[in-house]
């Protein structure tokens, strides 16, 4: 779906550095009421599914960064 490919392209753009929760929701969801952690967990989970659990990385309190 079109929001996966947002947050892989994303997490692809900026692969030098940890992307922070409240980065991503700004960046990815154009409607603020559906970026929710929540939202964020569930969407995160559903692409490790398809690119490798390994491929992203959790940076605990920080946020994210993805790993090639």
């Amino acid at each position: 779906n079109l929001i996966s490919l947002q947050l892989l392209e994303y997490l692809i753009k900026f692969n030098n550095r940890v992307v922070s929760h409240d980065e991503l929701k700004l960046n990815i969801w154009e409607d603020s009421f559906e970026a929710t952690d929540s939202a964020l967990k569930n969407l995160l989970n559903k692409l490790r599914k398809k690119v490798g659990k390994e491929s992203i990385l959790n940076i605990s309190g920080v946020g994210f960064r993805i790993q090639f």
